[in-house]
C-alpha cells in the first residue's frame, strides 16, 4: 500500500536524520531509498521505539527528576525529527538542514541524561560530577554539529557531499545543475560534469550510474560551447553505458 510505503521512508529518514544530529558527517546528507524499504522501516520503527522505551526505563529505573527530564527532552528530540523530516523533503531537501533543528533538543536530552546517570552511579567523592557530565556532552555535541557547519551551511556542499557517498544518486546531479539552468549558465555545466566524472570516472569498471548522467551533461555543456566533436563523444560513451540515458540522445539528434 502506498501509504506504508510513505510511512516506512518517513520512518527511515527520520532515524537517519537523528543519527545525523549526532555526526553530521557520518551518513549522506540525503539519503537515497533503501532498496528493501520495508525492512528499513520496520528496523527504523523497532530503533526509534527502543530509543522510547529505554528512556523511558531509565527515567523509572533512577526515579529523579533529572531522570525524568532527559527521559521528556529525548521525546521531545525524537518528536521533532519526525516532524523536521516532513519538512526537509522534495524541494526543502537536503534532509541535512534540519540538523540545527534536531540538534538542540537532542543533544540537551543526551547531556541531561549524563548528568542523570552520573549523579546516580558516580560516588560522592566525585564533585561536580552533574555538571562535569553535562558539560561533557555539550562539548561534544558542539565539535560534531559545528564542526559540520561549513557543510551544513551550504547546499550545494551537502549535494556533492551526497554524490560522493553514492554513485546512484542521480538526485544530487539534478539538484547541482538545476540553478545553472535557471540562470543560463550553461558554460558552468562542464565544471560540474568533470567534478562528477573525477568521482565516478568512465574508465573506471562498472561505472555508476551518475557516470552516464554526467557524461551527458559535460556533452550538453560541450555543444553549447560548440565543441561539437567532442560532444558527440561523451554523448556516445554515455549511450554505450546507459542506453536509455536521455540526456545522450538529445545531444546526438542535435
Amino acid at each position: 500500500m502506498p501509504w506504508l510505503a510513505e510511512l516506512a521512508l518517513h520512518l527511515f529518514r527520520a532515524l537517519h536524520l537523528l543519527v545525523l544530529a549526532v555526526a553530521p558527517t557520518w551518513l549522506s546528507p540525503e539519503p537515497m531509498p533503501p532498496r528493501a524499504l520495508a525492512l528499513a522501516g520496520a528496523l527504523s520503527a523497532a530503533a526509534l521505539a527502543a530509543a522510547l522505551g529505554l528512556s523511558a526505563w531509565f527515567a523509572a529505573r533512577l526515579e529523579t527528576r533529572l531522570a525524568r527530564n532527559g527521559a521528556a527532552l529525548l521525546w521531545v528530540a525524537i518528536a521533532t525529527a519526525l516532524a523536521a523530516t516532513l519538512y526537509f523533503r522534495g524541494v526543502r531537501a537536503p534532509l541535512a538542514q534540519g540538523v540545527f533543528v534536531v540538534a538542540a533538543p537532542l543533544w540537551a536530552a543526551l547531556a541531561t541524561l549524563a548528568a542523570a546517570a552520573a549523579e546516580h552511579w558516580l560516588g560522592s567523592s566525585f564533585k561536580h560530577r552533574r555538571m562535569g557530565a553535562a558539560i561533557a556532552m555539550i562539548g561534544l555535541g558542539a565539535v560534531q554539529v559545528l564542526g559540520a557547519s561549513s557543510l551544513l551551511g551550504s547546499p550545494e556542499r551537502m549535494w556533492w557531499a551526497a554524490l560522493r557517498r553514492d554513485g546512484a544518486h542521480l538526485r544530487a546531479v539534478d539538484e547541482l545543475t538545476r540553478p545553472l539552468r535557471e540562470q543560463r549558465k550553461l558554460d558552468d555545466l562542464e565544471g560540474v560534469a568533470g567534478r562528477c566524472l573525477k568521482m565516478y570516472p568512465a574508465s573506471a569498471a562498472g561505472a555508476a550510474p551518475v557516470t552516464c548522467a554526467c557524461l551527458a551533461l559535460r556533452a550538453e555543456a560541450r555543444l553549447h560551447a560548440r565543441n561539437a566533436g567532442a560532444a558527440i563523444r561523451d554523448a556516445e560513451a554515455a549511450r554505450e553505458r546507459c542506453p536509455e540515458q536521455r540526456g545522450a540522445r538529445a545531444v546526438l539528434a542535435e
